[in-house]
């Protein structure tokens, strides 16, 4: 039985358990995410599927525990606000965040950090102007419009953002992150008695720039961030409207009001913990610019991510 697929994996339920997922691929994507697993320290294990059997002859191969549980971005798009819900959900992810802070750790380094921002953007960002139609016709453009609101264009803003980057984005510490916290990527579960609340947290990068496993906390918040604020899943899974007309830009999202409630929760939830809200911002936005070439086969979901990425850092450079 096929469970489901992508253009570089397939997963597929264990005819003769039922209760595990095999996973397969040529990319070597996979070694990682595998090698992630079985690398787990043991007091994080509990917030992950159990990984049981693996192999790297030919296609990358592995095998983990099941759970047959919704995702997150699934559980955002399509109901209700649901205010206890997503205060349980911060509250599960937050305190995930601080146990991996409280577990193992090691040196941060300037170098990953500026791989994970400034080069991985600046890289996509050329791809996506230089590879793609749409936006070749936009490249000399110096000014974008998003819902009336004027922003200037990333080659504007970005000398000034990208060296306050380098200059104040320093990181004592890595920690043992998951990499790619997107609600689509967290999986979660409630008791229909207790009203108990468990997530599971599935496909984790592997690798942090040059560094494996380990890396820095703010870029796992940022990727919760691009959920509930830049709204990742509604692009995904195509439940918003992009209008262009030159360079200006309209957007507009189904159930805009659920993921802007979801958002102040996650907002009050970061300050409650005391993390830097500004610091998740700047790597969300980075995060937006630098995916949009990547997702090559909808140019819909390119304008809205690139605007969306575009707005977040003019807010940026608006505040540095």
């Amino acid at each position: 039985m096929e469970f489901t697929t992508r253009a570089y994996n397939s997963f597929e339920i264990n005819p003769k358990t039922k209760a595990s997922i095999i996973k397969t691929s040529g990319e070597k994507r996979l070694k990682n995410e595998c090698l992630y697993y079985r690398n787990l320290p043991k007091d994080l294990q509990v917030y992950f599927p159990r990984l049981i059997d693996y192999d790297f002859l030919g296609e990358y191969r592995m095998e983990l525990e099941y759970y047959a549980y919704n995702n997150l971005g699934n559980q955002m798009i399509s109901s209700q606000y649901d205010d206890q819900f997503w205060e349980k959900v911060f509250d599960f992810l937050l305190g995930y965040i601080n146990a991996y802070k409280n577990s193992s750790s090691m040196d941060g380094n300037s170098t990953d950090v500026l791989l994970m921002t400034v080069d991985k953007t600046e890289k996509e960002y050329v791809k996506l102007f230089d590879q793609f139609e749409f936006f070749k016709n936009l490249k000399d453009e110096k000014e974008f419009v998003l819902n009336g609101k004027v922003l200037k264009s990333f080659d504007v803003i970005w000398g000034k953002i990208s060296e306050y980057i380098k200059k104040n984005l320093t990181v004592d510490k890595f920690y043992y992150i998951h990499g790619d916290l997107c609600f689509s990527n967290i999986l979660y579960g409630v008791n229909p008695i207790t009203k108990d609340l468990i997530l599971k947290m599935i496909d984790p990068r592997g690798s942090f720039g040059n560094t494996k496993y380990f890396g820095d906390p703010y870029y796992d918040l940022a990727k919760i961030s691009h959920s509930c604020s830049g709204g990742y899943e509604y692009f995904i899974y195509d439940k918003f409207n992009v209008d262009v007309d030159k360079n200006s830009f309209n957007l507009t999202f189904s159930s805009g009001n659920v993921k802007d409630s979801i958002n102040d929760k996650f907002i009050n939830l970061v300050n409650r913990y005391d993390f830097n809200y500004e610091t998740i911002k700047l790597i969300e936005g980075c995060i937006y610019v630098g995916m949009c070439a990547r997702h090559y086969d909808s140019l819909e979901r390119q304008k809205a991510m690139y605007i969306t990425g575009l707005n977040i850092l003019n807010q940026i450079y608006e505040t540095i």
